[in-house]
């Protein structure tokens, strides 16, 4: 398995139903999260020393206006320790809002 499929398998376990979806596709890493857990999720990449994602790289969003949540919030996160990213999304619908994670 790979590093990023053993972290995938541990997030499963760390983050339990706070995690929506997980893929890994062509070597990247890909989490869905609740989005009334996304602080949480986030302060576990940062502090778990299996992540040590520290670097926000980005910090963005996209339109499905065909979905019924059409917003997608997404995190893209460094690791320089373990030389490795991940992409945190959060899934949103019309008039719905999500944590700041400024205070992390």
């Amino acid at each position: 398995m790979s590093d990023l499929g053993q972290l995938s398998e541990k997030l499963a376990v760390a983050l339990g139903s706070a995690l929506v979806e997980r893929k890994l596709v062509v070597g990247e890493l890909t989490i869905t999260v609740a989005a009334d857990r996304i602080l949480e999720v986030l302060k576990h990449l940062r502090d778990d020393p299996d992540c040590a994602f520290k670097i926000l790289v980005d910090l963005c969003g996209s339109d499905w206006p065909n979905r019924e949540k059409r917003f997608d919030v997404v995190y893209h996160f460094l690791s320089l320790t373990r030389n490795r990213r991940i992409r945190v999304k959060v899934l949103l619908g019309e008039g719905e809002a999500i944590a700041s994670c400024v205070s992390l």
